[in-house]
């Protein structure tokens, strides 16, 4: 896998399976942050260089920041309502 912008890095960093680490069984942390909120109907999102990505249920929208942001900012929430147990 290439990595071509910033973009394409988010896109990555929360896909199934990838790891920076490359080491096998990795890969599973922010793609399960993202299946998680995804399944509470919440937001995720995230700011690397110059994209912010962000989520509301499984469409990620990206947005070109005019000032890039040297690291990355993952932000997650969802209601409360949200993580509520039926009984």
């Amino acid at each position: 896998m290439t990595v071509q912008s910033d973009k394409d890095a988010i896109d990555l960093a929360f896909t199934k399976g990838v790891s920076g680490t490359g080491e096998a069984n990795r890969g599973e942390g922010l793609f399960d942050l993202y299946d998680r909120v995804r399944t509470k109907q919440g937001q995720l999102h995230a700011w690397s260089g110059n994209v912010r990505a962000r989520t509301y249920g499984s469409s990620w929208h990206h947005d070109s920041l005019d000032v890039p942001y040297e690291g990355t900012i993952i932000y997650a929430r969802w209601t409360p309502a949200a993580t509520q147990r039926t009984r």
